[in-house]
């Protein structure tokens, strides 16, 4: 559903099948709303100044690489996720990555521990980027996130439910 606004721009209203969906918005600035579906999908926000807003249902996305969301083009400053409960300084944690590997974490498995231990049925969502850390003595160089991924903890037993990948997020706070 496309809705014309000023200056001829879109305001998209999209909800995505139980397939893995690949939806791109176009070049508008008018806010838009994906409900994704269930599946892998592939989600490609528009254009910077749209505050966009993707919807994740119970069971929309998985907790593998191979299951979940990936969202391009997201900016933290405009575009929002919204699985259900308002995040807030209680039940939402950040970090970057505390893999000390010298190499960019590729996978979803790779960061699961990590936010695992950060879920503990108060904090519901955590965000945390792909990069390394050089922390221990003797560790190779770090590498640089690529991306973020944001985990979820719907039924508050300390263990991600759903993830999200945010493309070309490095930055998570």
């Amino acid at each position: 559903l496309n809705n014309e606004t000023a200056a001829g721009n879109f305001k998209y209203t999209i909800v995505g099948s139980d397939a893995a969906d690949a939806i791109t918005l176009g070049a508008s600035t008018a806010d838009s709303t994906i409900t994704a579906g269930k599946g892998a999908d592939i989600i490609t926000l528009g254009t910077t100044g749209a505050k966009d807003t993707i919807v994740i249902a119970a069971g929309d996305t998985g907790a593998t690489t191979a299951t979940s969301d990936t969202i391009s083009n997201f900016v933290i400053t405009e575009d929002f996720i919204k699985f259900g409960i308002t995040g807030t300084a209680t039940n939402y944690a950040e970090a970057v990555s505390a893999v000390d590997s010298g190499t960019t974490v590729s996978t979803i498995e790779d960061m699961t521990a990590q936010a695992n231990a950060a879920l503990n049925g108060t904090i519901l969502i955590y965000a945390t980027n792909n990069g390394s850390t050089d922390a221990a003595a003797g560790s190779p160089a770090p590498a640089a996130a690529t991306h973020t991924f944001v985990f979820f903890d719907r039924d508050a037993d300390g263990t991600a439910d759903e993830v999200i990948t945010l493309a070309g997020v490095t930055d998570v706070t």
